[in-house]
């Protein structure tokens, strides 16, 4: 007959004795003693965050008396690393482990794994070294301008990460940042790239129970424009200039290409020159037309060379608006009495507020011989207006234009004459 008792061993007594006793006729027969040990991690060390050289991590464990016992330590369930010290001091076991020149790539999670000879292994609970380094630091160099750019940092701990440009802070709107127990994440995100965004970006990292520590430096070098198009609303048959520049290195004096809406602009042919370093092209226009309305801007092409990045580059943009209108009819002639419509257009970058002069005196919305139309067509990028004589008479006849105020110039279109005409009757005609 086999006998078994079934216990959980982490609730034996510490270095206790087991016996079986059979009762048979009033007689007991006795097994021999056996000794269980509950063998246990008695202590490890406490998480530690740190920027110093070095750190000991000490595991104690119960000792077992006879028995063979090896001990190893990992970091991150990686392979083993040798114990520097170990040694036993009464019941107790001692193993430490000494991690010297601290950085990003010792932090992790470490444990301390005893095995013991014919009775099993026991693991300590993971002890967190978190270490105010960087894994990844921001990277630098020449980076192409008006296009998104991003830096990242990571460090193996549960820090907090901060950005710096120049040693100033960057505003935190401008990065977002992830942290958990063992890696934070912070990246720093500029959504249009610019020649102002150049300089020395560093990330810090910093905990309570630490000194702060900086990332690498990135110098961001943007190659950009450094003057873009300037918009304008001009009158029509007015001469302008539009202007960009870009400097003549790191790359070699690269040519400067126009664009209207977005197309290749060869109405004009640019002037480019080189002056203190910078590459300027100029579009003279002179005398401009409605038809050179539009968006403009400038973009280079640049050669990928060995640390230089290759691609296009824009400038900003900017729109050219020639506020000339366009009318419809310059003389309209109407029954008297009958409803009379006359229409202007004109284009601009966004809806404009027109107004209808007659005979040199604004037509006012409450006036209800009139009924004034406005309607913003975007893919033209166009204003239609429309007034309506709701009935011709002698007091409406005239000369009609519309115009425009913007940035304190006003713009009108060419007049409209109007006129009233009748219908006489000079005989009766009953077959008609």
């Amino acid at each position: 007959t086999t006998y078994k008792l079934a216990t959980t061993v982490n609730v034996l007594s510490f270095d206790a004795l087991y016996t079986c006793k059979h009762e048979f006729n009033k007689q007991s027969i006795f097994s021999d003693t056996r000794r269980i040990l509950k063998v246990e991690i008695l202590s490890r060390s406490s998480d530690v965050t740190t920027s110093g050289s070095s750190v000991t991590l000490t595991c104690t464990a119960t000792l077992v008396s006879g028995a063979e016992m090896t001990v190893t330590w990992t970091r991150d369930s990686d392979s083993p690393v040798p114990a520097t010290t170990s040694g036993s001091a009464g019941f107790t076991y001692k193993s430490q482990l000494v991690v010297d020149e601290l950085g990003p790539q010792k932090a992790g999670r470490y444990s301390c794994k005893l095995t013991y000879k014919n009775i099993g292994s026991v693991v300590s609970p993971p002890i967190q070294v978190a270490v105010l380094g960087f894994k990844t630091d921001p990277v630098g160099g020449v980076v192409l301008g008006g296009k998104p750019h991003s830096l990242t940092c990571s460090s193996p701990s549960s820090v907090d990460i901060t950005w710096k440009r120049n040693g100033n802070p960057v505003s935190a709107q401008s990065y977002t940042s992830t942290k958990t127990t063992i890696l934070s994440t912070s990246t720093l995100t500029i959504p249009i790239l610019r020649g102002a965004n150049s300089g020395q970006y560093v990330c810090v990292a910093s905990a309570p129970s630490a000194s702060s520590f900086t990332s690498n430096t990135a110098s961001l070098n943007v190659f950009d424009f450094d003057t873009s198009p300037a918009g304008s609303y001009l009158a029509d048959g007015s001469s302008h200039t539009l202007s960009c520049s870009v400097p003549a290195t790191p790359y070699n004096n690269p040519t400067i290409v126009w664009e209207k809406d977005g197309e290749p602009f060869t109405k004009i042919n640019p002037v480019q020159s080189t002056t203190n370093g910078k590459i300027k092209s100029e579009l003279k226009f002179g005398p401009v037309a409605i038809s050179d309305s539009g968006a403009y801007r400038c973009h280079v092409d640049v050669p990928a060379s060995p640390g230089l990045p290759g691609g296009k580059v824009y400038s900003e943009g900017a729109g050219l608006w020639i506020l000339g209108f366009m009318v419809t009819q310059t003389a309209a002639r109407q029954l008297r009495g009958a409803p009379l419509q006359m229409e202007c257009s004109l284009r601009a970058e966004s809806k404009q507020s027109i107004e209808w002069y007659h005979d040199n005196v604004l037509v006012s919305p409450s006036n209800t011989a009139y009924t004034q139309t406005d309607t913003w067509y975007a893919e033209d990028q166009t204003t239609v207006s429309q007034l309506k004589v709701e009935a011709m008479s002698g007091s409406e006849q005239g000369t009609y234009t519309c115009r425009v105020t913007v940035n304190s110039n006003t713009f009108s279109s060419d007049p409209i004459t109007a006129s009233e005409t009748s219908v006489g009757l000079t005989g009766v005609y009953p077959e008609q």
